[in-house]
């Protein structure tokens, strides 16, 4: 069986109002994210050997402050100052990508 293609937005099903699809990222649990970030970026094997996941995290980090989620991140708990001070970190990164993602990532929060 051959999967719908769907060529121009008139095709497509019509979703309600009430019908929102879901986020990839919803669901997402502040404190863990928190913990992911503060134990990836303070590793800099991990950044140089998975950046794209570093990519990732961060992706995770600014959807949750774009959310309202960011008191979480500017709370000024130990684990908010080890991700921020990790975060910077990540500018040091050969990989450009990921310098670029963090980056732009700062840019939005500032």
């Amino acid at each position: 069986m051959a999967a719908a293609t769907y060529g121009d937005a008139r095709d497509r099903p019509h979703r309600g109002d009430d019908e929102a699809e879901p986020g990839r990222f919803d669901g997402l649990v502040p404190t863990a994210v928190l913990q992911e970030a503060k134990k990836a970026f303070n590793s800099a094997d991990f950044v140089r050997k998975h950046p794209k996941r570093c990519c990732m995290i961060l992706t995770k980090l600014l959807y949750m402050m774009h959310q309202g989620q960011g008191d979480v991140l500017t709370g000024g708990s130990r684990e908010a100052s080890d991700v921020f001070f990790g975060v910077t970190k990540l500018f040091q990164s050969e990989d450009v990508s990921l310098t670029t993602c963090d980056y732009k990532g700062q840019t939005c929060v500032q």
